[in-house]
């Protein structure tokens, strides 16, 4: 017998003898698994990121996140498409939520640069910067942003940018957000190949009903589908220009959900 076979053979148990884990896995309780990944996605100025970096905080400073308990941990935020307006949105947070800030900032680590995940060179060096499971979330804010010359229409590439996906997850043991867009045809969920809902534990489309934005749970492998949660993106004035014109930047503020999106 081989050795892989007999792997497997030790590997093999009856339904008799399976033990059921009752511990808490999620980073995220109702939401986000410990050890999984999830995609965010929706149209345009939705909110997309502003709601990636809301989670983000709450997770490095282990608070709470609309009501739901939250697993503390080291977070990196890949800000792939470019750091100065992703600065404004933490000097938005600072300024708006110094609690919050001042709990996670620490713990949230920012990479703003454009990264290729669609070959194995910027995975590895990612993996090779840091120490297995330092980060319990990896956010790749956007995933257009981070698939190089790779096509996500393309099955091939889309797998490979998976692949590397899973190298993160399997380093890091943490759970992997990435944030798309949703595709031509809104009913089709978000863009690109198949493959990448496949892969998905959770998927979170965000909508937004005029101010308000919801973001709803479509899809869940271990946990219920369905749940939703509403916000308003609140502006924040950050100081003044050159010109002495306002610059402002959002922070993400709960609101009720509206009645035409409960269902």
């Amino acid at each position: 017998m081989s050795a892989r076979a007999e792997q497997l053979k030790q590997a093999i148990v009856t339904a008799a003898d399976v033990k059921v884990d009752l511990t808490n896995d999620c980073l995220i309780k109702n939401w986000l698994g410990e050890n999984a990944i999830s995609v965010v996605y929706g149209d345009s100025n939705c909110g997309k990121s502003f709601f990636a970096v809301d989670l983000a905080y709450h997770v490095a400073a282990g608070q709470n996140w609309f009501g739901q308990k939250v697993r503390a941990g080291n977070v990196l935020y890949v800000a792939a498409e470019g750091g100065r307006g992703f600065g404004k949105r933490i000097a938005a947070v600072k300024l708006q939520k110094p609690d919050l800030h001042a709990a996670g900032s620490q713990n949230l680590n920012l990479l703003p640069l454009q990264v290729d995940l669609h070959g194995p060179e910027a995975a590895s060096a990612i993996i090779n910067q840091a120490e297995p499971s330092q980060y319990s979330l990896v956010v790749i804010d956007t995933l257009a942003m981070s698939i190089g010359e790779g096509s996500e229409n393309d099955g091939r590439d889309m797998g490979m940018f998976i692949s590397n996906i899973m190298r993160l997850k399997a380093y890091f043991n943490c759970h992997i957000m990435i944030v798309h867009h949703t595709g031509k045809d809104r009913s089709k969920g978000a863009r690109g190949h198949s493959s990448l809902r496949a892969a998905l534990d959770t998927e979170i489309e965000l909508k937004a009903d005029l101010l308000v934005r919801v973001a709803l749970v479509t899809k869940q492998r271990d946990m219920e589908s369905g749940r939703k949660v509403a916000f308003t993106l609140e502006v924040v004035e950050l100081g003044r220009d050159d010109d002495l014109d306002a610059v402002t930047s959002c922070v993400v503020s709960s609101a009720d959900i509206p009645d035409s999106i409960i269902q």
